[in-house]
């Protein structure tokens, strides 16, 4: 039987500019093609195909059919750990690229997409070591690869820097009861071919402010915080990170209205950011001005059907409108949603009408 001829998309973060790389199925020569096969390579190319178009909750849907029908097949696990990723879950996105690491047999011809996105996910956390690794592996199956060669040069250079205080780790989303503090994300921003131009400079600089901003943030220094986030705008205006950063803090601070501003900028940078969406639900709840809340929470379940904060904050909002049937709904939803995910945390806030 002939080679089937599959194709590989690279999907480029809004704040990343090394690219998701995705995973295709293969056959061997002579290997005989297993029955519902068919299913499976459909469900994949639907998959991807959402996937391209930010549909992450569809997608995901699509690539779970093809783990159930093929367990031992490592694509749907890659491009589940993709899904990921772009949301920012870089631990779930590592369990699912283990696993396609231990799926792949010796001669599978894309294993250096599973080390690539390893080193992605590892660089994202700041295991910068752990990042070089990842990406040195991928280089060994693919030398020369851009994309693992810029990893690979980031990485080493934050080695090398001085090490920044450790981030904080509160929640990264706001509800309509409680503001906390975020988790903030690490993004490479773009990155020049040249790693010597001055466009270069000015995005590692951005990335570096972002660092500061979030040591201060941690420090009580909201002021501080929010002039290295202003500065890092105007290096890298584009950078829905930096936006977004900047309406958890004004959340923070109870100035809502200029939060919801810059949660809204955020969204327009990346307009699958599940967690601006959230925050903005929750900024115009606590403004009171519910129409918007739910507008725009509906709008996040268009991207992920699934997230149980978003239920939760439309149960919050219901309740604050006082329809109490309608926020029993969202906050049952939410309940099943949290248990799935074994989310603890937000089961506790979770009222029982």
């Amino acid at each position: 039987m002939k080679i089937r001829s599959l194709l590989l998309a690279i999907l480029f973060l809004f704040a990343l500019n090394i690219p998701l790389a995705y995973a295709f199925d293969f056959l061997e020569e002579n290997e005989q093609e297993p029955p519902l096969k068919y299913l499976y390579d459909r469900n994949i190319a639907v998959g991807l195909e959402l996937l391209e178009n930010k549909k992450y909750s569809d997608a995901k849907f699509e690539f779970e059919k093809a783990k159930f029908l093929f367990p031992e097949f490592p694509e749907s696990y890659i491009n589940l750990a993709i899904i990921h990723i772009n949301r920012y879950e870089y631990n779930q996105a590592q369990e699912e690229l283990s696993q396609a690491k231990k799926l792949a047999k010796e001669n599978y011809p894309k294993k250096y997409i599973i080390f690539y996105n390893l080193g992605l996910c590892a660089y994202q956390k700041e295991n910068y070591q752990e990042a070089v690794d990842y990406f040195s592996q991928c280089l060994e199956l693919k030398p020369g690869l851009k994309e693992a060669l810029n990893g690979l040069s980031l990485a080493q250079q934050n080695i090398l820097r001085k090490p920044e205080p450790q981030e904080i780790t509160e929640s990264e989303e706001i509800d309509p009861q409680t503001i906390t503090k975020t988790i903030y994300a690490k993004d490479l921003d773009a990155i020049s071919k040249d790693s010597q131009t001055p466009q270069s400079h000015k995005t590692l600089e951005a990335m570096n402010l972002l660092r500061k901003a979030s040591a201060h943030f941690k420090n009580n220094e909201t002021e501080k915080a929010i002039d290295c986030l202003q500065q890092s705008i105007s290096l890298n205006p584009n950078n829905p990170q930096a936006h977004y950063r900047l309406g958890v803090i004004y959340a923070y601070l109870n100035n809502f209205d200029l939060a919801a501003e810059y949660f809204e900028e955020a969204i327009k940078q990346d307009p699958s950011f599940v967690k601006s969406y959230i925050n903005l639900g929750a900024a115009y709840g606590k403004l009171k001005n519910y129409p918007e809340a739910i507008r725009v929470l509906n709008k996040a379940l268009k991207v992920d059907k699934n997230n149980a904060k978003i239920y939760y904050n439309l149960g919050m909002i219901a309740s604050g409108a006082g329809k109490v049937k309608e926020a029993k709904k969202h906050f049952k939803k939410a309940r099943a949603l949290a248990n799935k995910d074994n989310d603890t945390a937000l089961l506790g806030k979770i009222p029982k009408l």
